[in-house]
C-alpha cells in the first residue's frame, strides 16, 4: 500500500516541478514568494519523501521470497531467501524455506518441461532441464526428455530449412515461368491475333492469290468461330470456318509464322476444290 502511495505521490511531483518550471503560480499557493526556485526547493522536497515512502513500503526480500515461494516460482524464491542475513529476525524461516525451495525446484521444472513437451515447446523444455544435476532425484527421466526434445528441435529447424529451400525453389520456378511468359508473349506481338481483323485481311489476301482463287473466283466473306491451337515463338496457329462467296461455311486452319524479318501466313480450306 505504501509503495503504491510512494510512487503516486513522487509521480505528482514531477509533473508539479515540470508545470512550476513554466508557470510557478500554478503549483504554489498562499502568500508565498512564488518563483522556480521555491518550485524545486519544494516539490524536490515532495518527491525525496515520496522515494522514501517508497523503500519503507517496498517489502523486504524475505517477504519476496516467501511471497515466490508460495507461488511456485522457486528459482526466484531462491534467490531472495540467500539473501536473508543471519542476524535478521526472519532468518530461520528464511532457511527452512529456503531449504523446501532447493528440494523443489527441479521436480518443479521437471513438470513444467513435461508440460512444455506436451504443448510441443521444446525450446522451452530445453531451457528448463539443460542443466539439471546429475545428482538430483529424477535425473535420469530429466535427461530423457531433454533428449527427446533436442531431436525434435533438430527435426523442426530441419523441416523449416527443407520448407524454406522448397519455397525458394518454387519462386525462382515462378519467376523462369513469369520470364519465359514475358519474352513469348513480347515474341508473339508480331503475329496477328486469330480472330483479329488483321488476320482476316491476310486470309482474304491468301485465299485471293491462291490457284483456286484466282481459277474459281473464290473469296472470303468472312471467318467465324476462330480460336488459337497453338502460340510459339516460331508460330501461331489457328482455326475455325471460313464463309466464303458461294454461300458455304468450310473448315479452315492457318498459321502465321517468321521467316527472317518476315512474318508470312499459310491457310487451308477443307473441302474447297
Amino acid at each position: 500500500m505504501l509503495e503504491t502511495i510512494g510512487s503516486a505521490l513522487a509521480s505528482l511531483a514531477i509533473l508539479a516541478l515540470i508545470v512550476g518550471l513554466i508557470n510557478p503560480n500554478w503549483v504554489l499557493f498562499g502568500n508565498i514568494n512564488k518563483t522556480r526556485g521555491k518550485v524545486i526547493a519544494v516539490y524536490g522536497f515532495v518527491f525525496i519523501f515520496a522515494f522514501v515512502v517508497q523503500i519503507i513500503g517496498s517489502p523486504n526480500s524475505f517477504e519476496t521470497g516467501k511471497k515466490a515461494f508460495l507461488e511456485k516460482n522457486y528459482d526466484y524464491a531462491i534467490t531472495k531467501l540467500e539473501n536473508i542475513e543471519s542476524t535478521d529476525k526472519n532468518y530461520t524461516e528464511a532457511q527452512a524455506l529456503l531449504k523446501q525451495a532447493r528440494t523443489l525446484l527441479w521436480p518443479s521444472k521437471f513438470e513444467k518441461a513435461k508440460i512444455a513437451a506436451s504443448n510441443q515447446q521444446y525450446s522451452q523444455v530445453i531451457s528448463l532441464l539443460s542443466d539439471y544435476p546429475a545428482d538430483e532425484k529424477g535425473f535420469a527421466e530429466a535427461s530423457k526428455l531433454l533428449k527427446y526434445a533436442e531431436e525434435k528441435l533438430e527435426e523442426e529447424q530441419h523441416q523449416k530449412q527443407v520448407d524454406q529451400e522448397a519455397q525458394k525453389i518454387e519462386s525462382e520456378h515462378i519467376e523462369e515461368i513469369k520470364s519465359a511468359e514475358k519474352e513469348r508473349k513480347k515474341a508473339l506481338v508480331d503475329y496477328p491475333e486469330c480472330d483479329s481483323s488483321e488476320a482476316t485481311e491476310n486470309i482474304i489476301s491468301v485465299l485471293a492469290d491462291s490457284p483456286l482463287g484466282r481459277a474459281h473466283g473464290y473469296s472470303l466473306i468472312k471467318l467465324n468461330n476462330v480460336t488459337e491451337v497453338s502460340a510459339v515463338l516460331t508460330e501461331r496457329k489457328c482455326e475455325g470456318y471460313a464463309l466464303l462467296n458461294d454461300g458455304n461455311k468450310y473448315p479452315i486452319s492457318f498459321r502465321f509464322y517468321r521467316d527472317g524479318d518476315d512474318i508470312l501466313v499459310q491457310a487451308q480450306i477443307l473441302g474447297l476444290e
